[in-house]
């Protein structure tokens, strides 16, 4: 048993080392793409208080950059379809079907659907 114990140490003590290496050798990899990419890397010098508030004013900063960036392409997105559902109607109002605007719930749209799909099927059954 204290074999074991003693086995299990090492091995997480070798892990961590690896551990520490990788993220080491990530932070060099991050901090020579930043230096690539134009960006400034600059080497902060201060307590480890200091260094805290330096690290969360960069989440918060971050995190609002991606929010904004989120919400860009959900506005993209929006936009598409919005786009293409105007194509959609452009193209059954040419074949001669008539498009109506139903306003309702989520649920008695999908109900409508439903009954449109029946409708359809129903009707399909007789021209065949």
């Amino acid at each position: 048993a204290v074999h074991r114990g003693a086995a299990a140490r090492k091995e997480v003590e070798s892990l961590k080392q690896q551990q520490q290496q990788q993220e080491q050798a990530s932070e060099q990899e991050t901090q020579g793409a930043k230096e690539e990419q134009g960006e400034e890397v600059v080497a902060f010098e201060g307590s480890a208080e200091e260094q805290a508030a330096a690290v969360k004013i960069q989440a918060v900063h971050r995190g609002a950059a991606a929010r904004k960036e989120v919400e860009s392409l959900k506005q993209q997105q929006q936009q598409q379809e919005q786009a293409s559902e105007q194509m959609t109607q452009g193209a059954k109002e040419e074949q001669g079907e008539e498009v109506v605007a139903f306003e309702g719930s989520a649920e008695e749209q999908a109900a409508a659907v439903k009954i449109q799909a029946v409708h359809r099927g129903a009707a399909a059954v007789k021209i065949q």
